[in-house]
């Protein structure tokens, strides 16, 4: 179980759900509405702090929430089943990179075990924060740019 303060809520779930639908979607060029997102985002929010307090197995909780997420695109994006599933999968899967990679990089570095990290909400957002400036980056990177990996702005 990994428990979550309201705090790392407030400060990290929330703008990392931002950014994982919003990085995910322009990866597949797909532009929701910022506001939407937004709204998407802040409902997401306690459903982070109830389910980070169920005993799952390790991985479990992140997969529910990604469900969720995949869920509250289709209704509150108005986003198709596929493309929501694609764009957000793209999401996590870039989140879940940088987080292992800013992870290891900040334990090697600190000599602080993730153990520390996890328990310590302050310390948790400190150290999340490049990830979240790295994800906002390569998104605006893409919009500036108007890159994307797949074009499906025009299908179902």
């Amino acid at each position: 179980m990994h428990e979550i303060s309201w705090l790392v809520v407030v400060i990290y779930s929330i703008p990392e759900c931002f950014l994982v639908v919003w990085l995910g979607l322009q990866v597949i060029n797909v532009k929701p509405s910022l506001l939407k997102l937004a709204v998407l985002s802040i409902i997401y929010g306690p459903f982070v702090y109830i389910v980070r307090k169920l005993p799952l197995p390790y991985g479990f909780h992140t997969l529910i929430l990604t469900m969720l997420i995949v869920g509250m695109a289709v209704m509150i994006l108005n986003v198709s089943v596929k493309k929501s599933i694609l764009g957000i999968f793209i999401g996590v899967i870039v989140t879940l990179s940088l987080e292992t990679l800013t992870l290891s990089i900040y334990t090697l570095i600190s000599k602080v075990s993730l153990t520390e990290i996890i328990k310590d909400p302050y310390l948790s957002i400190i150290v999340s924060m490049p990830k979240l400036i790295t994800m906002a980056l390569i998104g605006l990177y893409l919009k500036r740019k108007k890159k994307c990996l797949f074009n499906l702005s025009g299908s179902a």
